[in-house]
């Protein structure tokens, strides 16, 4: 298969994809698709203007032939690739959890902030789930630990540490079958609000009085956005 049937092949598998996102019962012409999906989708969003560029090339691919049919330029293989790219990434199926940290300890409120730093240390982790009677109950970070030595206190009890007003942090729960990119979402829609979002624990169903299969923080973000992009 020559470039140029390469690269309708990807437009239309994108232009499908991008209906199934906008779910509108209308016909949308292929910017406008653009336009609603690029609220709806990071992959979209990033792409915006290429999408738009690739709408005119494939116009000319389509409509602008010689004599006998036959297309009159053909796209370079960087454009197929990128082309290609974009409607893999757009048809991909992959999960939060599969970027999540893992494995995921927890600790108690009544186990000592020693315990909590050493398995910190162990998994090169700033945060840690703190989990009472099954249940989340905050999460303790390497911040707070840190303070909490420069304080010289007595008591190494966690539950000293994430007892106070200022250590209730932004925790979401995803279940472990959400989309990678709508971990994306859920952190610019935090970030829009001006709020910041400590974690994102996978749990099986997205409860919080059940133990988290994966974590995600603003630290897994390069490598997801590496993929994405």
């Amino acid at each position: 298969m020559d470039n140029a049937n390469k690269f309708i092949d990807a437009f239309v598998r994108i232009e499908k994809r991008l209906k199934e996102i906008a779910s509108i019962n209308r016909y949308l012409k292929f910017h406008q698709l653009v336009d609603v999906c690029s609220k709806k989708n990071i992959v979209v969003k990033n792409n915006f203007t290429k999408l738009l560029d690739y709408a005119d090339l494939r116009n000319v691919l389509i409509h602008q032939r010689d004599d006998n049919n036959e297309i009159l330029a053909q796209p370079t293989d960087n454009t197929v690739k990128n082309i290609e790219n974009i409607a893999n990434l757009l048809e991909q199926d992959k999960k939060a959890l599969d970027f999540a940290s893992k494995p995921v300890k927890i600790v108690g409120p009544s186990d000592s902030v020693y315990k909590a730093f050493d398995i910190m240390e162990e998994l090169d982790s700033t945060k840690i789930p703190v989990y009472s009677n099954k249940k989340f109950a905050n999460l303790l970070t390497m911040d707070m630990v840190a303070r909490w030595a420069i304080s010289g206190c007595d008591n190494d009890k966690i539950e000293y540490l994430i007892d106070c007003k200022d250590c209730t942090h932004r925790v979401i729960f995803f279940d472990e079958n959400r989309s990678l990119l709508d971990v994306i979402r859920v952190f610019e829609d935090y970030l829009v609000k001006g709020v910041t979002l400590s974690a994102i624990l996978i749990t099986k169903n997205g409860k919080d009085n059940e133990l988290p299969k994966g974590i995600i923080t603003v630290y897994d973000l390069p490598k997801i956005m590496t993929y994405i992009l």
